[in-house]
């Protein structure tokens, strides 16, 4: 669905004013369901340089292994034979390939076990703390208050509140409430 309203903007900048294919190199995307290529792990991970020409070293693709605690063995490894936990890992790998600006993250834990949630949780921290912007979509509450800065609520595609994320314990929207109760928005 196209917006019908608003505005999004990067470095002060609305997006439509953007050449999308320059965008996309500030700007990275890893979905619930990560997409693959058939291939290697190392070829996945070296996609977003392949599509521009250029190489990606095994050194480098180990390092980005190791930032989501991937082995180095998988390097070599079919997507085929990744669980769908290690597939989501690959896919965070691939969009820090090129070190982007903002990372938009869509539910990417949500195949995770525990563990694997806690480890990909504070390289998001890590990484936020280097300055980088992320955005993370989640349906989990306790998640967002432990990674969130700032949060946005939705219903139904309408912005329901917005501000700092201690906003969702102590907002007098009834919306939010209900939310925070665990009722259904």
């Amino acid at each position: 669905m196209s917006p019908t309203a608003g505005t999004i903007q990067y470095n002060e900048k609305k997006l439509d004013a953007y050449d999308p294919i320059l965008l996309r190199r500030h700007v990275r995307l890893a979905l619930q369901a990560a997409p693959m290529i058939k291939g290697s792990v190392f070829e996945n991970l070296a996609l977003p340089r392949t599509l521009r020409g250029r190489k990606l070293t095994e050194d480098e693709a180990n390092h980005l292994l190791e930032m989501v605690s991937l082995p180095h063995s998988f390097l070599h490894k079919k997507v085929q034979k990744l669980s769908g936990g290690q597939r989501q890992k690959l896919s965070i790998a691939r969009t820090l390939v090129d070190k982007p600006d903002v990372l938009l993250l869509d539910e990417i834990t949500s195949a995770l076990d525990p563990f694997a949630v806690q480890e990909i949780e504070q390289l998001i921290q890590s990484m936020k703390a280097e300055g980088m912007t992320i955005v993370w979509i989640t349906h989990n509450l306790e998640q967002a208050t432990r990674i969130g800065d700032y949060m946005w609520l939705l219903r139904a595609g309408e912005l329901i509140e917005s501000g700092p994320i201690h906003l969702l314990e102590t907002s007098e929207n009834e919306a939010v409430q209900q939310f925070m109760r665990g009722e259904l928005l």
